[in-house]
């Protein structure tokens, strides 16, 4: 029994890590990320949203898009396949 269920839970482990990258804001993430790199500070002020633009904006979620905009620089978008490895690696270990 046990062994069945290890066998189950790396097939889904193996699925979920060679998933395609389908997050619809992870490009916004990465532009955001950029725009942090480039410019050595968060941004205060909505710039990519046209509903919003230039009303005031919390980047709460900034460190993750420096990460996105770092593995990218390093290797495209297998830097972004890359950081999602050792991340899901370093939760499981």
């Amino acid at each position: 029994m046990l062994r069945t269920l290890a066998i189950a839970f790396i097939c889904c482990f193996t699925c979920y890590l060679v998933s395609p990258l389908i997050d619809p804001d992870l490009w916004w993430h990465l532009t955001v990320g950029r725009w942090i790199l480039a410019h050595q500070s968060l941004p205060i002020v909505d710039n990519w949203n046209r509903f919003a633009l230039g009303h005031s904006w919390v980047a709460y979620s900034w460190s993750v898009e420096v990460l996105y905009a770092m593995a990218y620089r390093f290797a495209a978008e297998q830097g972004l396949v890359i950081l999602k490895l050792l991340s899901v690696g370093a939760v499981l270990f």
